[in-house]
């Protein structure tokens, strides 16, 4: 006969994982993981273009209708092995006493291209050059994480350090003072939620934040059933980051590769001759006229993707700069590939899935219109979710990290164009001076400092953006 498990024995189990893992293990795991991430976040973001429009050619006083492109990216990302303060190796009870930041420098290696492109071909300019030790932030040190000097050391030397032996760490010493990231309380990712409004000009609306697996920023996708006026009826408009107004359904589902409304009726129905859906189906139609009179000027996939490209969030082009139909296009394409529903794929394969999956959402936007669904609860706790150190520190790094890049963009974008006009054109990929100054990594450790010193992380508005 087999013994059953006592309680004696529980807690003997319990006791074994505590003495193995300790009562912070989850803190110093997940902002290990968030170091782990740093190198992937830095290369998916840190890479931006500089567009030059060539006034002169070579020192000749004729205008061409060439550009030059600019490239830069991250390539590396490297830091100091210890937190150095006035030429001394500072440890955490140092950083105590003197209310210092207990942190390390990061630095990166940027890459720089440049390219000439007239009537669509691009002739790389000059050798490639490579900026090195640009510096990134002051990164906060978790005490006794691996980036800490008591990492894996025996209590006796952790008390040489003036260390409690008992001390497990998970913490920050920021000016000074110990501080602890508290977990918070979210939405879930990747889950459809529906809403209605007390608003008659907006009953419902669907939407989702999108993550994908590798990780990144929340992309926020929205269906929204309007009362349209001109069109005596409802229509549903998509609320897409990185596009300043609404895309009507129809036309959206056309630029996803759904080229006749039969098409897109089956990615929402899925079997429009269904015997036993034969009357709602019938309902939802006649709902979906005038969502398809919306878009009746836009029978083909291209100009649907330039339409959706020509209302790119002014944000993100430089509004100095004339731009012709095939930037808007690949604008639109890259907009539909990399904010629409990146939880499903950044491919262009994806954008069928991408449509299914909107239909997936429209069919319950129009259920809900109709009486035969109610909206979701967004307080139950199956549709939440617990961010701990590691994810908070991932997202603030990830937004500071992109106003980071921003900065540099224009500031290099400036330097480059004043330069051009003064040199009339011969400023030709050479190695920009005094680029380190464009890069603000005073502002990126303020913002990573500020949230741990205060505990007000001010990303959660950011990401719903």
């Amino acid at each position: 006969m087999q013994e059953q498990i006592t309680q004696e024995d529980q807690w003997k189990i319990i006791s074994c994982y505590f003495q193995e893992k300790g009562l912070v293990s989850q803190q110093i795991e997940s902002f290990e993981s968030f170091l782990d991430n740093l190198n992937d976040i830095t290369r998916q973001y840190g890479e931006f273009r500089v567009a030059v429009t060539n006034q002169y050619n070579l020192g000749q006083d004729t205008d061409t209708s060439g550009r030059q492109e600019y490239r830069f990216k991250i390539i590396s990302i490297r830091k100091n092995d210890n937190m150095i303060f006035q030429g001394d190796a500072i440890k955490p009870m140092e950083a105590r006493l003197r209310s210092l930041t207990y942190s390390l420098e990061y630095f990166v290696d940027i890459e720089q291209k440049v390219f000439n492109i007239l009537d669509g071909q691009e002739i790389q300019q000059g050798e490639t050059q490579i900026y090195q030790k640009i510096k990134l932030c002051d990164m906060p040190i978790m005490v006794r994480s691996s980036l800490c000097c008591l990492h894996d050391l025996q209590p006796s030397t952790r008390i040489d350090y003036g260390e409690c032996q008992l001390d497990q760490g998970g913490y920050f010493i920021i000016n000074g003072s110990e501080k602890v990231i508290v977990a918070q309380e979210r939405q879930a990712y990747n889950v459809v939620f529906l809403f209605s409004s007390k608003s008659e000009k907006e009953p419902w609306r669907i939407e989702i934040n999108s993550m994908p697996e590798t990780g990144g920023l929340p992309n926020k996708f929205t269906l929204v059933l309007e009362n349209d006026n001109e069109q005596k009826g409802f229509v549903i408009t998509a609320k897409i980051k990185g596009v300043n107004s609404g895309v009507p359904l129809f036309l959206l589902m056309r630029a996803l590769g759904l080229r006749s409304d039969k098409e897109i009726l089956e990615a929402i129905f899925y079997d429009l001759e269904d015997e036993d859906r034969l009357d709602t189906i019938q309902d939802t139609l006649e709902m979906l006229k005038p969502s398809t009179l919306q878009s009746a000027g836009y029978t083909n996939s291209k100009d649907c993707i330039k339409f959706i490209g020509n209302r790119t969030s002014s944000d993100q082009i430089n509004k100095t700069q004339e731009y012709d139909e095939e930037f808007f296009y690949k604008r639109g394409q890259g907009i539909i590939q990399s904010y629409l529903l990146p939880h499903i794929g950044k491919e262009k394969a994806s954008c069928r899935n991408k449509a299914f999956f909107i239909g997936y959402m429209v069919q319950r936007l129009l259920d809900a219109q109709l009486g035969k669904c109610g909206e979701d609860d967004r307080d139950h706790y199956g549709n939440k979710r617990i961010d701990m150190a590691g994810a908070l520190m991932t997202q603030l790094f990830k937004e500071k990290f992109l106003k980071y890049i921003k900065t540099a963009t224009t500031l290099t974008h400036k330097f480059i164009q004043e330069k051009s006009k003064r040199n009339k054109g011969e400023f030709n990929g050479q190695k920009i001076q005094g680029i380190k100054d464009f890069f603000d990594s005073t502002s990126l450790t303020r913002g990573l400092f500020n949230a741990l010193a205060t505990g007000n992380w001010g990303i959660l508005l950011f990401l719903q953006q």
